[in-house]
């Protein structure tokens, strides 16, 4: 087993030095020699179980994950539809919706049932505000795309419905119907 500390001291000492030159900021002018290799292999090979413990800890604090709560890096959460309102509007279009989610920065179209919206505008990182465009009665599905063409997608979010027409003056048809008022014929009968 003794014998094989140089070879395992050598490769160590390649490990060494690339970690050694990955590491420094300055560019490392280094001719590269057998001696050389064979001289920092005989050392590291001397020492080879405080450098293997010394590479486990610089693995182990690489590839570990970090303890929670202590890691530095900000992870952006990816973008998602929560919800649509008011969830229904006329067939005629121009029903002004406020959607709701989050990461919608990106945002920079809104769909339904694939349609555009005719405005639409991201108020904020959780909002967008759109109007959306006449469609036949029923269910659409709403989706907002991203500047990296990511859909979003809320499945039957919004509904179409008729118009209800207003309780107010009706119009008549003058060949079938008599107005309230006037006269049954011309000679008052």
């Amino acid at each position: 087993m003794y014998f094989l500390l140089p070879f395992s001291g050598a490769g160590l000492a390649v490990l060494f030095f690339l970690i050694a030159r990955g590491l420094s900021s300055q560019p490392v002018n280094v001719q590269s020699s057998v001696d050389g290799y064979a001289a920092m292999a005989a050392l590291v090979g001397m020492f080879s179980q405080q450098a293997l413990a010394k590479l486990k800890q610089i693995a182990e604090g690489f590839f570990s994950a970090a303890e929670k709560g202590k890691d530095q890096a900000v992870i952006a959460s990816s973008p998602k539809l929560v919800s649509v309102a008011p969830a229904q509007g006329s067939t005629s279009g121009g029903t002004k919706v406020i959607i709701t989610g989050i990461s919608l920065k990106a945002v920079s179209q809104v769909l339904l049932d694939g349609l555009p919206a005719t405005r639409m505008s991201v108020d904020s990182d959780t909002q967008i505000t759109a109007e959306v465009p006449a469609h036949l009665a029923g269910k659409v599905d709403v989706e907002a795309v991203t500047i990296g063409g990511q859909k979003l997608s809320l499945t039957g979010a919004f509904v179409y419905v008729d118009p209800i027409p207003s309780p107010g003056i009706q119009p008549i048809n003058p060949t079938t119907e008599t107005p309230v008022g006037a006269a049954a014929g011309r000679d008052g009968q």
